[in-house]
C-alpha cells in the first residue's frame, strides 16, 4: 500500500505576514497531520527574504494588500481558485493589529475572544468574504 492509499494528500494555502510565520505554521501542521500534506505560500512568495517580499510587502499590509487584489482580481476569481484547488487556505496575521489605528477593532481582554472575532471579520472583508467558508 504506498504512501497515499494510508495518507490523505492534504493541500494547504498559505498567506502570512512572513517566511518565519510560514516555518512555523508549517511545523504545527506537521505536528497535527504528520504526513501527507503540502504548503504552497501564496503571499509571501517562495525564497522571500530581506526585502524580496513581492509587490505587497511583508507584514499585515502585505497580507492585506495581496487578499484585498485577490479578492478584486476577476471579481475573486483568484480566491475562488484557491480555495476550490486546495483543502485548506491559512491566513495568517498577528492579533496585535487591531489595536492599529488603520484596523481599530481591538476590545477589553481578556478574553481575547471578541477582538479575534472582530479581526477574523476584517480579514473576511479583505478578501470579499461575509463570512468564512467551509474550507
Amino acid at each position: 500500500m504506498g504512501v497515499s492509499a494510508v495518507f490523505p494528500m492534504y493541500r494547504i494555502a498559505l498567506i502570512c505576514e512572513g517566511p518565519t510565520d510560514g516555518v512555523i505554521l508549517g511545523a504545527a501542521i506537521d505536528a497535527i497531520l504528520g504526513k501527507g500534506w503540502t504548503l504552497r505560500p501564496l503571499q509571501p512568495p517562495i525564497g522571500a527574504t530581506g526585502s524580496g517580499y513581492g509587490r505587497f510587502g511583508s507584514g499585515w499590509k502585505g497580507v492585506r494588500a495581496y487578499c484585498k487584489e485577490a479578492a478584486n482580481f476577476c471579481s475573486g476569481a483568484e480566491i475562488r481558485t484557491a480555495l476550490a484547488n486546495n483543502d485548506v487556505v491559512i491566513v495568517q496575521v498577528d492579533a496585535d493589529i487591531a489595536s492599529d489605528d488603520e484596523i481599530n477593532c481591538e476590545k477589553p481582554c481578556p478574553p481575547a475572544a471578541a477582538t479575534v472575532d472582530r479581526l477574523r471579520q476584517e480579514v473576511c472583508n479583505w478578501l470579499g468574504l461575509k463570512s468564512l467558508p467551509v474550507k
